[in-house]
C-alpha cells in the first residue's frame, strides 16, 4: 500500500494521455508515454514500476524531502525512464519504429 502513491504519481510523469488523437488528423507519432508501439499503456506501467524502484533503491537519500519531494521525485523518475527506455527502443529499432506506428 506505501507504493501506490509512487505508482500513480510516476505513471502520471510520462505524460500519458496528454492529448487527444483525432481521427483523420495529422501529427503522426505515438503518445509520449508510449515507447512501444500498439501498447499504449505499457509507457504508464514503466514509468509507475520505476518510481517504485527508485523509491526503494533511494530511501536513504529521500528520507527528508517530505510528501511534495516524494511526489516531485516519482513523476521525474516515471518520465525519465520512459524516455530512456523509449529512446533507447527507438535508436535501437530506427525508422522501423516509425513506420510500425
Amino acid at each position: 500500500m506505501n507504493f501506490i502513491i509512487p505508482f500513480i504519481v510516476g505513471w502520471c510523469g510520462t505524460g500519458w494521455p496528454w492529448h487527444i488523437h483525432v481521427p483523420g488528423g495529422g501529427g503522426g507519432g505515438g503518445d509520449p508515454g508510449d515507447p512501444w508501439p500498439g501498447c499504449t499503456v505499457c509507457g504508464g506501467i514503466l514509468g509507475g514500476i520505476a518510481a517504485i524502484i527508485f523509491e526503494i533503491v533511494l530511501a536513504q537519500q529521500l528520507a527528508e524531502v517530505g510528501f511534495g519531494g516524494h511526489l516531485a521525485f516519482d513523476f521525474f523518475a516515471g518520465s525519465f525512464a520512459v524516455g530512456l527506455v523509449g529512446g533507447a527502443l527507438r535508436l535501437i529499432g530506427g525508422n522501423k519504429m516509425a513506420a510500425r506506428r
